[in-house]
């Protein structure tokens, strides 16, 4: 008996205004309708169409009436084949070489990235018939579509939330603008900064320590969650937490909080707390720790 294969799904990304071919021919080009936008380099949907077709995949753009349609063709340079991308039968400026290195997810990431600064969506089926569809019909994109949620913020719930850091369940994921950017290594929580954070071309973090930065001015000066204030101070030197700095101002509960531990059980604080706690709170008996 011989297998029916198994259809590829259309994947559509879909956003309600025309879309400008420069977008995807003119490289370091880009230009939001976003006034926060994720990207800001102009790489997303080279690198999308890149990938895509380096996997096998298909990708089209239908848009106003036209239809472009992607692919590749063998060219030689130097004695070396090489896979020249193409619009409608036109080269484009880069080859599938263009993002050698990125995987699967971080094209998925990329055009999800662009249409959610274009206010668009993103779902299985159909091209609609008004304003840009993106479609891709590529397993490896199907299935970062499955687990959406690996890569993007999306509809989880944070444990805690203030003006300048949303703290989920997780495992050191760093999510800026709803989309993640790198991982924390050994991290109790994970993160959305929503202070400005300054990323690389492949949109993640430049600078770990700013990241680190950012949560600890949040957590000693804003964070109101005790349970989670408890967690992040007494973390061993096992985890990401227990070498963040909190030589920050200390709002009244972070201070209680610390006190209490302090009194009650010294030990437990992490390291760099407890050699603030002279500096913090010169009123507390150091004594507790010393023979």
């Amino acid at each position: 008996m011989t297998e029916t294969p198994t259809k590829t799904r259309k994947l559509i990304f879909h956003t309600n205004g025309p879309i400008d071919p420069r977008s995807w021919s003119v490289l370091g080009l880009s230009a939001k309708e976003s006034k926060s936008p994720i990207g800001c380099f102009g790489s997303g949907m080279k690198a999308g169409i890149s990938i895509i077709n380096r996997l096998g995949g298909k990708i089209t753009i239908r848009s106003e009436g036209e239809i472009y349609n992607f692919g590749m063709e063998t060219s030689e340079f130097r004695g070396e084949e090489y896979q020249q991308l193409m619009c409608n039968g036109k080269e484009l400026p880069y080859t599938t070489g263009y993002a050698k290195h990125w995987e699967p997810w971080m094209a998925f990431r990329e055009i999800v990235a662009n249409t959610m600064d274009e206010g668009g969506l993103q779902f299985f089926g159909e091209p609609m018939d008004d304003g840009t569809s993106v479609i891709v019909e590529c397993d490896e994109i199907a299935e970062c579509m499955d687990n959406f949620e690996d890569y993007f913020v999306g509809s989880r719930e944070p444990i805690a939330e203030t003006d300048g850091i949303s703290y989920y369940e997780g495992r050191g994921t760093i999510f800026y603008r709803g989309v993640k950017v790198g991982v924390m290594k050994g991290a109790k929580y994970s993160y959305e900064i929503k202070r400005q954070l300054s990323l690389t071309e492949d949109r993640t973090i430049l600078y770990d320590y700013m990241v680190a930065y950012h949560i600890g001015k949040d957590v000693c000066e804003k964070l109101k969650n005790e349970k989670l204030i408890r967690q992040v101070v007494t973390s061993s030197d096992l985890f990401f937490e227990s070498k963040i700095d909190f030589d920050g101002p200390w709002s009244e509960q972070f201070s209680r909080i610390v006190r209490n531990i302090w009194e009650n059980s010294p030990t437990t604080l992490n390291p760099i707390i407890a050699k603030l706690i002279r500096k913090k709170m010169p009123g507390v008996g150091w004594e507790k720790l010393e023979p």
